[in-house]
């Protein structure tokens, strides 16, 4: 599981929690210059990351038969898929 989230998303959910609070960090700094250097690498792996929320969305559909928790595991997805698009709505 595990290393498929490192094949579809490029990093590891612990480099993805550190580049999270770094990209927090540029966007609250309003760092301009450190997000220029690394605009296009946050870029991909932002579209890479929204790509998998939406496999996720998926799988989901197929393994959680619960309809109740189907649609909060959805809901949920749907939220970090869209905060997603957000900072690369903000990266444009």
């Amino acid at each position: 599981m595990f290393v498929d989230y490192y094949k579809k998303t490029s990093l590891s959910i612990q480099d993805w929690l550190e580049t999270l609070d770094e990209i927090t960090t540029i966007f609250k700094n309003k760092d301009l210059k450190n997000l220029s250097i690394k605009h296009e690498w946050l870029k991909s792996i932002l579209n890479k990351l929204e790509i998998h929320f939406v496999e996720t969305k998926s799988d989901a559909e197929g393994y959680i038969k619960d309809k109740k928790k189907l649609k909060e595991a959805l809901d949920v997805i749907e939220y970090r898929r869209k905060t997603v698009e957000t900072l690369l709505n903000e990266l444009c």
